[in-house]
């Protein structure tokens, strides 16, 4: 209904045309050097990546995060300042897998504290990495939780300047 170019997205990352989005809901498997080479591409000359998950320093080498959290429980989250990503989305809720480790000057902690980060924006040259310490606020489950549907569209939508850019889920 809201005419997003969404599609799936089934080549290698050095393929993506940029400006776009990527979505990597919990990956399961592990980039190559090429990958993550090319994802570093991607985000620096004005893509953007909505990473969910535990296995983002594997893409991202330079991203931190905290050992698994035991006994995965949905959690909720207020937002810790107004942004384009948090608006209309007060509080999400997220069952995390792990937080972000302490975030750096490019990195600016959206939901949590900075010792329990849930929800990142990190920049990286032109573009940006979004991160969510877990991919609930995706499912079925979970897209209907407080601000999570407004998450999901802000961290897709325009007022990030991705009007009309492609959407790609990473399958």
């Amino acid at each position: 209904d809201l005419h997003f170019d969404a599609r799936a997205w089934e080549q290698p990352p050095a393929a993506l045309p940029s400006p776009a989005v990527l979505i990597l809901a919990e990956p399961s498997e592990s980039p190559s050097r090429a990958d993550v080479a090319a994802l570093r591409i991607f985000v620096e000359t004005g893509g953007r990546v909505l990473f969910c998950g535990a296995s983002i320093p594997m893409f991202f080498p330079k991203a931190e995060v905290s050992d698994p959290v035991e006994g995965i429980e949905w959690k909720e989250f207020s937002a810790n300042l107004p942004s384009a990503t948090t608006r209309n989305a007060d509080r999400v809720v997220i069952r995390p897998e792990v937080y972000w480790g302490t975030p750096s000057d490019s990195q600016l902690a959206l939901y949590g504290s900075d010792d329990s980060a849930a929800v990142v924006s990190w920049k990286l040259g032109s573009g940006e990495v979004l991160w969510w310490a877990g991919a609930t606020p995706l499912t079925n489950a979970g897209i209907t939780k407080a601000g999570n549907l407004n998450l999901f569209l802000n961290s897709l939508h325009a007022s990030h300047g991705n009007a009309g850019v492609p959407i790609y889920w990473d399958e």
